[in-house]
């Protein structure tokens, strides 16, 4: 064989070599195991809930709602991101690092949470939860000003004028009908 012919056969053999290490990298479990180094949004914990299920995660999203009494020393939490929320079962120790919690005029701290998932938590009666251990704060939330919108104020009374007025018509129309 000529030296041309063997280093084709050389670079075919390692081509082929490279192919069947990238199809078997990706078939295994390497990938999500590098997913899981970042943190995931809510949505993608629910989704990916199975999968992970008993496994430490990391979840980032904004707190939403109000803590929740879940005990002498803990704390539920809402967390969201994604169009999904999360619960967390946090300790009061790690909440009273959450300074602003998402409502109406009121942009929610964004954190990042490590913690255990469950998916059908035996400690919570079933519930999918995330038992947390490490609370970290990205970005702290802040009062939003809600100004008033004069002209939604002049369409609601121009409803009330129409219905009015409709209902007047009707009321006469009734009368002229009646024998």
């Amino acid at each position: 064989m000529s030296d041309r012919a063997s280093i084709r056969v050389r670079l075919v053999a390692s081509t082929a070599v490279v192919f069947a290490l990238t199809v078997a990298w990706a078939l295994s479990d390497v990938p999500s195991c590098l997913a899981e180094a970042a943190p995931l949004t809510p949505a993608e914990v629910v989704e990916r809930g199975r999968e992970l299920d008993g496994t430490q995660i990391d979840v980032t999203g904004e707190v939403l709602g109000e803590d929740l009494y879940a005990g002498k020393a803990h704390r539920w939490v809402n967390v969201a991101g994604g169009g999904t929320a999360v619960g967390l079962w946090v300790e009061q120790g790690l909440v009273e690092q959450i300074e602003h919690f998402g409502k109406y005029g009121v942009q929610g701290d964004t954190l990042t949470v490590r913690g255990t998932l469950n998916v059908a938590c035996t400690q919570h009666g079933g519930e999918f939860d995330v038992h947390v251990s490490e609370v970290t704060s990205l970005e702290p939330g802040e009062v939003r000003e809600q100004g008033v919108s004069w002209w939604k104020l002049g369409v609601g009374l121009a409803g009330i004028a129409i219905g009015f007025v409709e209902y007047r018509f009707y009321r006469r129309r009734r009368e002229r009908l009646r024998p």
